[in-house]
């Protein structure tokens, strides 16, 4: 088998390997998109039907069923706006520089100790 031949060869082979990746590719994207639809369309279910626990239970007076299901819609409305990435839940790093002259960091480390060898006592 000559160069040129084997050079069509692999060409062939790998246009059809693009074309089986690119299928495979938009079947994905489109699994993944219906899976996505299908949460979203529960989700609106959920807080219809709080909705509506919440109107009957408003009707007959009664108050503790329409506040859970107000606590109830407020966990969907979290849920989606944490699926949407609007919800950020990092927590936040407060950084502090405190500089300790040596006889405030003495006293602290003292401190530590003596608190740690009155647990210690504790224990046994």
């Amino acid at each position: 088998m000559n160069l040129a031949d084997l050079e069509k060869r692999i060409r062939r082979l790998e246009i059809s390997l693009l074309q089986r990746l690119a299928t495979s590719d938009r079947r994905s994207v489109q699994q993944a998109t219906n899976g996505v639809a299908h949460w979203v369309r529960k989700l609106e279910k959920l807080a219809m039907d709080a909705n509506l626990i919440m109107v009957q239970a408003e009707t007959r007076g009664d108050s503790r069923t329409a506040l859970a299901s107000i606590r109830v819609q407020c966990g969907i409305l979290e849920l989606e706006a944490k699926l949407r990435g609007d919800l950020d839940e990092r927590s936040p790093t407060n950084i502090v520089n405190v500089a300790l002259d040596p006889q405030t960091a003495k006293r602290i480390a003292e401190t530590y100790l003596e608190r740690r060898k009155q647990l210690s006592g504790a224990e046994e």
